[in-house]
């Protein structure tokens, strides 16, 4: 049989100036800890200078909003140009790079799969394997398809005259731009691109523009010799144009060339905004050769 305890326990305030630790005693009475005789119960009032710390954070953020206006962020332009530039540059990655330039590895991990999968899992093996497969015969059956319904198409209309199809054009004709990007290559190799192009059925309609490079060795010599040999081929205009190098925030090369080439061709052409939907475009290397005939299935 249990006996009564005692002892109790009662719900109590703590008397101003001493703290409760909530024992009571064996005549039923609570003993008072008192600071000077127990400081270990009582941690050390903390003191807060808020105008102190308001101002140390005032200058952290002023420091901050200091450092990234002193930031200086520049994109690539090229790299001879940046060789003599102090300033910072910050490359850039954006998350898409990885799969385009991560396709080497993605080829080690993908060509030896039928070798590694199987110490994976055989079933995962049994199923995957037959379906790769099969899809790829699926892809390859499907581009096969596509390149002989190309090539009936070109047999077909090999022998078809496109230019009665131009001449029931309407009050606007189509009107192109040829325009070929030129670096380092001969004036021969040039010539024999452009040499296609001056024998076109619809050769009045194309305005050739040639394009070279502010670096390109001998590009006056190569202009006129270009322009005295097909100046009176039928064109509509002969347009050379130099790209000038180190330009700000433009990679060289042909795009940036072609696009230099292709807004002096339509500043000198003078082309309205209504005139634009009955302009094609066709830009080619400096090796490109096209059939006889190019310009006018284009048209049509």
């Amino acid at each position: 049989m249990m006996r009564p305890n005692p002892k109790t326990l009662i719900r109590f305030f703590s008397e101003q100036g001493h703290q409760n630790n909530g024992y009571i005693n064996e005549e039923n009475e609570t003993n008072k800890i008192l600071p000077s005789s127990h400081k270990q119960h009582f941690p050390e009032s903390i003191q807060h200078d808020q105008q102190s710390k308001m101002s140390f954070f005032r200058q952290l953020s002023s420091q901050a909003e200091q450092k990234l206006q002193d930031l200086v962020v520049n994109s690539v332009k090229s790299i001879l140009e940046d060789k003599n530039d102090n300033a910072k540059i910050y490359s850039h990655k954006p998350p898409h790079s990885i799969i385009e330039t991560g396709q080497g590895s993605h080829l080690w991990l993908i060509v030896p799969l039928p070798f590694w999968i199987p110490f994976v899992s055989n079933k995962l093996a049994y199923y995957l394997l037959p379906s790769i497969q099969g899809l790829f015969v699926l892809m390859w059956t499907i581009i096969a398809i596509l390149a002989l319904k190309n090539a009936i198409i070109l047999y077909v209309n090999r022998s078809r005259d496109f230019t009665k199809d131009c001449a029931g054009q309407g009050q606007k004709p189509i009107r192109h731009i040829v325009a070929i990007s030129c670096y380092k290559e001969p004036v021969d190799l040039i010539a024999r691109s452009v040499e296609t192009l001056a024998d076109q059925t619809e050769v009045h309609r194309i305005t050739m523009v040639i394009s070279f490079e502010e670096r390109t060795p001998d590009k006056e010599k190569k202009c006129n010799i270009l322009r005295e040999k097909f100046q009176n081929c039928g064109f509509e205009r002969i347009i050379f144009t130099i790209h000038p190098y180190g330009v700000c925030d433009e990679i060289p090369g042909k795009c940036s060339n072609s696009n230099y080439g292709l807004r002096t061709a339509v500043k000198e052409m003078a082309i309205t905004e209504d005139e634009m939907d009955n302009i094609l475009v066709t830009t080619c290397d400096a090796d490109s050769k096209f059939p006889r005939q190019y310009i006018a299935a284009l048209t049509s």
